[in-house]
């Protein structure tokens, strides 16, 4: 299929309303539905994910939760389809706020595939180093600041402690936004774990 065919599809899926993308899609998963090379999924993730978030219906938010889960399991399917790191992050980060957007706003359902807060708290400890670690690294940035020239001498900085590590620092900063949200709104049971990470949200880069 061309790269015509990819945006009329697109086009036409976006007229559709969240339930039949959703029927749509298991045809995908099955790979009984041809799908252009050139198709734009994160575009489709998006405007849905836009809809779940904005959509105001009568339906007491069973179309918005709808649009959600399509959301949610693109963004998904792209993470776990894809190699470079910067952008599988990206993508589970977009799923997960989605996810606790509309935790936030329908409150908890254990199990769904939406509104269960323990699909993000598994995102965060699964995809984290180890606490201890990464205190380390937080002392050997707060180091490197202190010891360059200005405290603003970049160059200094990053002989100091390597930009990569300072990205791996504001990627587990990112996650533990998401965390803080679902715990500051009691949507996830405190925990010993849970706090002294949260402890050191502010020290991150």
């Amino acid at each position: 299929m061309s790269k015509t065919q990819a945006v009329e599809l697109l086009n036409t899926l976006l007229k559709l309303n969240c339930l039949e993308i959703k029927d749509w899609l298991r045809q995908v998963w099955k790979e009984t539905e041809q799908i252009p090379t050139e198709f734009h999924w994160l575009g489709l993730a998006e405007a849905i994910a836009f809809k779940a978030r904005n959509e105001i219906n009568s339906d007491m938010g069973e179309s918005n939760l709808i649009c959600a889960e399509v959301a949610t399991s693109i963004y998904d399917f792209l993470a776990e389809c894809e190699i470079d790191s910067a952008i599988k992050e990206s993508l589970l980060n977009s799923s997960m706020m989605l996810r606790t957007y509309m935790i936030r706003k329908f409150g908890v359902i254990p199990n769904d595939p939406v509104l269960d807060p323990e699909v993000i708290n598994n995102w965060f400890f699964n995809h984290s180093e180890q606490y201890e670690s990464v205190q380390k690294q937080i002392l050997k940035w707060k180091e490197s600041v202190l010891l360059s020239p200005r405290n603003n001498d970049l160059a200094k900085i990053f002989d100091e402690f390597p930009i990569e590590n300072i990205q791996r620092l504001r990627c587990i900063k990112t996650r533990l936004r998401v965390l803080k949200y679902l715990y500051e709104d009691e949507h996830l049971k405190p925990s010993e774990e849970i706090s002294k990470w949260l402890a050191i949200h502010q020290d991150l880069p």
